[in-house]
Formats: C-alpha cells, structure tokens, sequence
C-alpha cells in the first residue's frame, strides 16, 4: 500500500496509525467527510470486484443470498 485516504477517523489519525505510516512509506490523505467525489476511485474498484463475485456466484450456481 502506498497511499491510504480517510475522512479523518480518529481511528486512523491517532499518533500510533501516524507513525506506522511513516515506517511503512504509507502516505495518509485526510479528506473532507461525506464528500464521495473524493472516493470515487475506490469506489470503482468495489463495484468491480462486487461484478467479479457477483460473477462468480452465478457461474456456480450458487444461492442469491451469498
């Protein structure tokens, strides 16, 4: 992972998360809450896997509720 986007969590801004980042080369981006133009990327990639599995299910002829 080179770079990790939060709305400003605290779960993900506390001094332990900071320093973490900075000994794995993590680059943390604070962006603005319930702003989803920001997530736009990662949202693309969860409807694509979300596809993928959805796929997946189908060609075993799995039970929807999976």
């Amino acid at each position: 992972m080179k770079a990790l986007q939060t709305d400003g969590g605290g779960e993900f801004i506390s001094g332990e998360m900071e320093s973490f980042y900075k000994e794995q080369g993590i680059v943390h981006e604070v962006v603005a809450p319930y702003t989803p133009q920001h997530n736009i990327v990662t949202k693309r990639r969860n409807h694509n896997i979300l596809n993928m599995v959805r796929s997946m299910i189908k060609q075993k002829n799995l039970p929807h509720n999976f």
